[in-house]
């Protein structure tokens, strides 16, 4: 199947490039007419190197769209259960002294920041500059294996960003529910905690695992 996917989008390049498209606007006619062509003409190695590197880009897309996905549902999911079953409710204890859950609506930005402030937009706009910058960074990463330990961060910073961002612009508000009960630290939420993760694990692999460290 994939052998027969990339034969697809070789043909595909082999005809852009050869120009032999009918230009009718014949959809399977066109299509025909550059599988024709590409069986006329021998792929070079580099049409297969090309083809290599679409496919690859293709499967790390693939990979974003749907870990994205499946953490952003996650994120939403204990939002929706924190508001049904927290909302009103002195709170829950989890782990003793440790961990426990009380809903919290926080106006600001990450962990209580800026909460004394109207941002709601202007954090919004933000975020979205910052999750675009993201996917370019993702984009543009090396296609090596080893940069996955790159991507993975990348992966979680978005989501937790994403997750957020869904609460900024349809609440005004972003609801948190996860508070530690041995210090004094601001409640926060699951969105929160993939980019806490996402972030220091970008920085240790940056420094001490891939020195060299890209910026495209």
């Amino acid at each position: 199947m994939a052998n027969l996917l990339k034969l697809h989008v070789l043909w595909a390049l082999v005809s852009l490039k050869d120009n032999k498209f009918s230009g009718e606007g014949d959809f399977w006619q066109d299509s025909r007419t550059a599988q024709t062509a590409a069986r006329a003409r021998t792929p070079s190695p580099k049409d297969f190197v090309t083809v290599e590197l679409c496919m690859k880009k293709i499967y790390i897309w693939i990979i974003f769209v749907v870990a994205v996905a499946v953490l952003l549902a996650a994120d939403l999911w204990l939002k929706v259960w924190a508001v049904a079953n927290l909302q009103g409710e002195v709170g829950r204890v989890l782990i003793p002294g440790v961990l426990g859950l009380t809903y919290f609506e926080n106006p600001g930005a990450f962990f209580g920041f800026l909460a004394d402030f109207n941002a709601r937009w202007p954090l919004a706009v933000m975020k979205v500059v910052i999750l675009g910058g993201l996917a370019w960074y993702y984009h543009r990463l090396p296609l090596e294996r080893k940069f996955w330990a790159f991507r993975v961060p990348i992966i979680l910073i978005f989501a937790g960003g994403a997750g957020n961002l869904v609460d900024r612009v349809q609440l005004g508000v972003v609801r948190d529910m996860i508070q530690f009960l041995f210090i004094n630290f601001p409640i926060w939420n699951l969105a929160d905690s993939y980019v806490t993760v996402g972030v220091f694990a970008l920085v240790f692999v940056g420094f001490f695992v891939i020195k060299d460290f890209p910026f495209p």
